[in-house]
């Protein structure tokens, strides 16, 4: 319980990427990319689409592990052509940070 009175939900699910309609390297319509408040460190997000879903490092953009398995595997190729790409690109929520300067504070909210 919070100090308001109110209960946690069990799972808080954050959205790393924007619908902006922009050439990113990840659309928000083909892709998603969370952070999981029960997921435990080290610190990482997952790419999900097309039945995939994937674990990769906030630090490195290395793959940590696939999760689930898509009949594609080009998905999986390109995800992890472009991770590391995507954390150095400039957060379009916060445009002061990278991506993986972003992440890594979301980890810290999900996690406090």
């Amino acid at each position: 319980m919070c100090e308001d009175g109110h209960y946690l939900d069990p799972l808080d699910i954050a959205r790393l990427n924007k619908r902006d309609g922009g050439n990113d390297i990840f659309p928000y319509d083909k892709w998603q990319l969370t952070m999981r408040s029960d997921d435990a460190e080290p610190q990482h997000f997952h790419i999900i689409s097309e039945g995939w879903d994937a674990i990769f490092s906030v630090e490195s953009g290395e793959l940590i592990r696939v999760i689930t398995e898509g009949d594609n595997r080009e998905v999986l190729d390109y995800m992890i052509a472009n991770a590391h790409q995507w954390l150095e690109c400039e957060n379009k929520f916060y445009a002061a940070l990278s991506n993986r300067e972003a992440a890594k504070l979301m980890w810290l909210q999900l996690h406090d």
